[in-house]
Protein backbone atom coordinates (compact mmCIF):
# COMPACT_ATOMS: atom_id res chain seq x y z
CA UNK A 1 0.00 0.00 0.00
CA UNK A 2 1.12 3.79 -0.18
CA UNK A 3 1.18 3.80 3.64
CA UNK A 4 3.72 1.18 3.85
CA UNK A 5 5.74 2.15 0.91
CA UNK A 6 6.07 5.96 2.75
CA UNK A 7 6.91 4.20 6.47
CA UNK A 8 9.65 2.04 4.34
CA UNK A 9 11.30 4.80 2.67
CA UNK A 10 11.11 6.95 5.70
CA UNK A 11 13.28 4.25 7.55
CA UNK A 12 15.47 3.74 4.95
CA UNK A 13 16.32 7.30 5.28
CA UNK A 14 17.75 7.54 8.67
CA UNK A 15 19.82 4.05 8.03
CA UNK A 16 22.81 4.51 5.37
CA UNK A 17 23.62 1.38 4.61
CA UNK A 18 20.26 0.79 3.74
CA UNK A 19 20.42 3.52 1.18
CA UNK A 20 22.52 1.25 -1.25
CA UNK A 21 19.55 -1.21 -1.52
CA UNK A 22 16.57 0.82 -2.09
CA UNK A 23 15.74 3.44 -5.01
CA UNK A 24 15.05 6.71 -2.72
CA UNK A 25 14.18 9.96 -4.35
CA UNK A 26 17.12 12.74 -4.48
CA UNK A 27 17.36 15.02 -1.53
CA UNK A 28 15.51 18.17 -2.65
CA UNK A 29 15.17 21.66 -0.50
CA UNK A 30 12.31 21.32 1.92
CA UNK A 31 10.22 24.30 1.39
CA UNK A 32 7.35 22.63 4.05
CA UNK A 33 8.05 22.44 7.69
CA UNK A 34 5.84 20.96 9.90
CA UNK A 35 5.53 20.95 13.95
CA UNK A 36 3.88 19.39 16.09
CA UNK A 37 2.75 20.87 19.75
CA UNK A 38 4.02 18.78 22.43
CA UNK A 39 1.30 18.07 25.25
CA UNK A 40 3.76 17.44 28.54
CA UNK A 41 0.70 15.16 30.76
CA UNK A 42 -2.81 14.21 30.13
CA UNK A 43 -4.68 13.23 33.16
CA UNK A 44 -6.41 10.20 33.22
CA UNK A 45 -9.48 9.72 31.58
CA UNK A 46 -9.21 13.32 30.12
CA UNK A 47 -9.24 13.98 26.39
CA UNK A 48 -6.23 16.03 24.26
CA UNK A 49 -6.02 17.64 21.07
CA UNK A 50 -3.77 17.06 18.81
CA UNK A 51 -1.84 20.37 17.12
CA UNK A 52 -0.46 20.72 13.94
CA UNK A 53 1.48 23.60 11.96
CA UNK A 54 2.65 23.75 8.81
CA UNK A 55 4.09 26.52 7.03
CA UNK A 56 4.89 26.45 3.08
CA UNK A 57 8.26 28.85 2.36
CA UNK A 58 8.00 28.56 -1.09
CA UNK A 59 6.69 30.70 -3.26
CA UNK A 60 4.59 27.99 -5.07
CA UNK A 61 1.64 26.17 -3.46
CA UNK A 62 1.92 22.89 -2.12
CA UNK A 63 -0.26 19.65 -1.20
CA UNK A 64 0.41 18.27 1.73
CA UNK A 65 -0.41 14.79 2.47
CA UNK A 66 -0.51 13.74 6.12
CA UNK A 67 -1.42 10.84 8.17
CA UNK A 68 -1.47 11.34 11.85
CA UNK A 69 -2.12 8.70 14.85
CA UNK A 70 -1.94 8.34 18.08
CA UNK A 71 -1.99 5.00 20.17
CA UNK A 72 -1.43 4.30 24.00
CA UNK A 73 2.39 2.93 25.07
CA UNK A 74 3.53 0.97 27.80
CA UNK A 75 6.24 2.51 30.33
CA UNK A 76 8.44 0.07 28.46
CA UNK A 77 7.84 1.39 24.98
CA UNK A 78 5.49 -1.11 23.47
CA UNK A 79 2.31 0.31 21.93
CA UNK A 80 -0.43 -0.93 23.27
CA UNK A 81 -4.27 0.55 21.75
CA UNK A 82 -4.24 2.99 18.73
CA UNK A 83 -6.34 5.52 19.91
CA UNK A 84 -6.78 7.61 17.12
CA UNK A 85 -5.88 7.78 13.15
CA UNK A 86 -6.48 10.51 10.59
CA UNK A 87 -5.92 10.82 6.87
CA UNK A 88 -6.07 14.25 5.46
CA UNK A 89 -4.67 16.46 2.21
CA UNK A 90 -4.05 20.04 2.19
CA UNK A 91 -3.41 22.69 -0.56
CA UNK A 92 -0.96 25.49 1.06
CA UNK A 93 -0.69 28.75 -0.96
CA UNK A 94 2.71 30.39 -0.99
CA UNK A 95 3.90 31.50 2.17
CA UNK A 96 0.63 30.16 3.88
CA UNK A 97 0.74 29.73 7.70
CA UNK A 98 -1.59 27.07 8.49
CA UNK A 99 -3.25 25.00 11.94
CA UNK A 100 -5.19 22.52 9.54
CA UNK A 101 -6.80 19.83 12.95
CA UNK A 102 -9.03 22.97 13.92
CA UNK A 103 -11.77 20.30 14.64
CA UNK A 104 -12.11 17.47 16.35
CA UNK A 105 -10.42 15.01 14.22
CA UNK A 106 -7.60 14.42 16.59
CA UNK A 107 -9.58 14.94 19.71
CA UNK A 108 -8.57 11.50 21.83
CA UNK A 109 -9.90 10.52 25.34
CA UNK A 110 -7.36 8.08 27.32
CA UNK A 111 -8.99 5.73 29.60
CA UNK A 112 -9.05 2.38 30.22
CA UNK A 113 -8.28 -0.64 27.84
CA UNK A 114 -8.57 -4.03 27.69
Amino acid sequence: SELERLTVLNAVRGVEKAKQYYNLPKEKEEDISFSLVEIDTVPYGEGFAVTVHLHNKSEESRTVSAVLSASSVYYTGVTAHLLKRTQRQFVLQPNQRESPLKDDSMRVKLGHHD
